[in-house]
Order: C-alpha cells, then structure tokens, then sequence
C-alpha cells in the first residue's frame, strides 16, 4: 500500500482530483482545501516534521524486520512445496 500526498495549484485541483478517481488502483483519494498552504505557525510546522520522522522510522522498522520474516515464511513455504512435488514423484 503506497500513501500519497499531492499539493496542487487550486487551479488544477479538479483536474487532479478527476485524473485520480478514474484511476482502478486508487483506493481512496480525499480533498483537503486550503491544507497545503504554507504554514505561518512554528509549531504546526514541528509537528509535520516530527510526523515525518516518526512516519519514516516505522517505515525502517517495518522493512528491518519485515523483510527478514517474509523471507523465513517464503523458505519455508519454499520447503513444504518442494517436499510435496518429491512426494508426488516419488522422490
């Protein structure tokens, strides 16, 4: 699952928005006028970056151990397959 953030000039927001919805492998797209204008508040604009941070330090958890244990239950799925083709052939 990819999330996707666009920001657009609220000219071509329509045209966006049209293009994405016709779209078969989009899931859920969600118009939130105004939200990418640039923000005068500091602390608003902390919280986006540390969102962000914690946004991508999930993202490295999940791949760091994610991809190990994808890997372990492929082999092992890898194993029972090749045992059963060698049961079925009399291997």
């Amino acid at each position: 699952m990819l999330h996707l953030r666009v920001v657009s000039p609220p000219d071509i927001t329509s045209s966006i928005m049209l293009m994405l919805r016709s779209e078969p492998a989009v899931f859920n797209a969600t118009l939130l006028p105004g939200r990418g204008q640039q923000s005068r508040r500091g602390r608003e604009a902390r919280g986006s970056i540390l969102q962000l941070l914690l946004n991508l330090a999930v993202l490295a958890a999940v791949a760091i151990v994610g991809v190990p244990v994808r890997r372990a239950i492929w082999a092992r799925y890898t194993r029972r397959s090749e045992a059963a083709d060698l049961q079925k052939t009399g291997g």
